[in-house]
């Protein structure tokens, strides 16, 4: 996010930004919270087997995930993408290759909490009962995320409106 401001031009791009990683955080937070009232903890343990338990539970984890590791097709690739653009476009090359490189060890961490849902076996057997208003919340969230990348333009376009306004 910083990026963008380093970019000064970059400021509409920032606030795309924050939409996005505001959403793929919430939503990642949700399902940990889902998590932490089914189980009784908030340890990276208690999401092991996610998949078997509660695949949906886990797939939209999984959107949440990609999007915060810039990965295509869900919000944060956009976020990143715009970003890493504004830096490039007033020559701040060396803060975008940081920026990669920092973002692919991002996605390493990322990945190994898909790894624990998808590949580990569940620590206990049975679903995950969801109470409906937190499942509301993370079906918006996932909504949002995968809206959101699959067409930008609208909130891009919107970001870039109160960012001239602004500035």
């Amino acid at each position: 996010m910083l990026m963008g401001f380093a970019a000064v031009s970059g400021a509409g791009m920032v606030l795309f930004y924050l939409v996005a990683y505001v959403i793929g955080n919430m939503g990642a937070f949700l399902v940990v919270e889902a998590v932490a009232q089914a189980e009784g903890s908030v340890h990276l343990n208690a999401l092991k087997g996610l998949a078997q338990r509660a695949p949906l539970l886990a797939l939209a984890m999984l959107l949440f995930l990609l999007s915060l590791g810039g990965i295509p097709f869900v919000a944060g690739f956009w976020a990143k993408l715009y970003v890493f653009w504004a830096a490039a476009q007033v020559g701040l090359y060396w803060l975008v290759a940081l920026g990669a490189v920092l973002t692919v060890v991002a996605l390493f961490y990322y990945l190994m909490i898909a790894r624990r849902m998808y590949i580990e076996a569940p620590a206990r057997e049975g679903g995950i009962g969801i109470a409906p208003p937190l499942a509301l919340s993370i079906l918006l969230c996932a909504l949002g995320v995968v809206a959101l990348g699959v067409y930008p333009k609208p909130l891009v376009a919107a970001a870039l409106r109160v960012a001239s306004a602004l500035f």
